[in-house]
């Protein structure tokens, strides 16, 4: 009993430690904008010297600042990197019908793809290369990769 647990264990850590060195896309950096505003409201406090209600209210207006730009940022890297998934699945969808299989499909992908994606890409062509099955592979790139599936650039323009 001890062993077939041991054994299950000794497959499944794997898989447990890719997934969380996985980082999900887009990355944000939420913490990094309020920390910002928390130290901005203590500069203008101990620095400045200014009046308790005004370096608070200038630490939030930093805040409140700093959330909004990190919040387009990763609003404008989540559309690059929309853009970029249809144009690879257009590439691998037209050498798959070109009679190429799966792994030089997604070769031509990885390589005509520029960042954000190409490091995914590169992910899911490992993982298949290593000999993981494809659906597999492709479902923890939609894992990493959390895209809104209403997208309006998606069900417009390319279905």
């Amino acid at each position: 009993m001890l062993e077939a647990r041991r054994l299950e264990d000794a497959f499944t850590q794997p898989e447990k430690a890719a997934a969380k060195a996985a980082r999900a896309f887009p990355v944000r950096y939420r913490g990094f904008a309020l920390a910002a505003g928390v130290v901005f409201g203590a500069a203008l406090l101990g620095l400045v010297r200014v009046a308790p209600p005004y370096a608070f209210s200038g630490g939030l207006l930093v805040a409140v600042i700093a959330l909004v730009s990190e919040s387009v940022h990763a609003s404008r890297r989540t559309a690059k990197i929309e853009e970029q998934l249809i144009y690879a699945l257009e590439i691998i969808a037209g050498s798959l019908r070109a009679g190429n299989g799966l792994i030089p499909a997604l070769r031509a992908a990885h390589n005509e793809s520029r960042e954000p994606l190409r490091s995914h890409l590169k992910f899911v062509l490992g993982q298949v290369m290593i000999g993981e099955d494809p659906l597999q592979a492709i479902q923890q790139l939609s894992v990493r990769v959390p895209l809104d599936r209403k997208s309006t650039r998606l069900n417009s323009s390319h279905v």
